[in-house]
C-alpha cells in the first residue's frame, strides 16, 4: 500500500480509504518528494500502518486453487519458487479486475 500510495495518482480513493484508517495521507514535501504524513499526532512507539493483508505465496496458494494445484503438480520436479507464484497470482487478481492490482503500473519502466 506504501508503495502504491508514493508512486501512483490512478485509483486513489481505494489508496486514501486504506491510509485513512491509519491517519495517513500521501503528500508532496518540498525538499524530500511525495511520501506519507500523519493527519494527527502521535505518541512514542505507536504502530503508525499496519499491514494485514500483504501479498504472500502462502496466501496466493491459499486463495487461487488453479495455482495451488499447479504448485502441487511442478513439485514433483522443479516446484515453483514464491516470485513464480506470486506473479500467477497478481496476474489472477488483474484478471478479475481486482482494486489492489488496478493500482499497479501497466508497464515496469526500470
Amino acid at each position: 500500500v506504501v508503495t502504491l500510495a508514493l508512486s501512483q495518482d490512478n485509483n486513489a480513493v481505494w489508496i486514501d480509504k486504506r491510509l485513512n484508517k491509519f491517519d495517513l495521507k500521501v503528500k508532496n514535501f518540498e525538499n524530500t518528494g511525495r511520501g506519507l504524513a500523519t493527519t494527527r499526532d502521535r505518541k512514542a512507539g505507536e504502530v503508525v500502518l499496519e499491514v494485514d493483508d500483504a501479498l504472500t505465496s502462502a496466501r496466493m496458494l491459499d486463495r487461487f486453487e488453479g495455482i495451488k494445484s499447479a504448485a502441487a503438480a511442478a513439485s514433483t520436479n522443479k516446484p515453483l519458487t514464491d516470485e513464480q507464484v506470486l506473479s500467477l497470482g497478481v496476474l489472477e487478481m488483474r484478471s478479475n479486475n481486482e482494486d489492489y492490482i488496478s493500482t499497479l503500473p501497466e508497464y515496469q519502466y526500470s
